[in-house]
């Protein structure tokens, strides 16, 4: 597990020092579950039971940003 990513996504899901995001910590948990978490893998699943479509599209979405961002400040770029 990455620790930060996962907290990431339990204080967006919680509303824990950021506002209640349920987008936002559903992209957390994807960019996880693309890392092979299985916590990542079992939090996606359950969110994405709670969203709708449009709200799925949306965390997919700011997931790809995620990983572009971070794949940047990996490589330096």
């Amino acid at each position: 597990m990455r620790p930060a990513q996962y907290s990431l996504g339990l204080m967006y899901a919680l509303g824990e020092g950021v506002l209640e995001d349920y987008i936002e910590a559903y992209a957390w948990y994807l960019v996880l579950a693309m890392n092979g978490d299985a916590q990542g893998r079992k939090n996606k699943d359950l969110f994405k039971k709670e969203l709708t479509a449009s709200q799925v599209d949306a965390g997919q979405r700011r997931a790809k940003e995620l990983v572009q961002a971070i794949e940047q400040k990996k490589y330096g770029e």
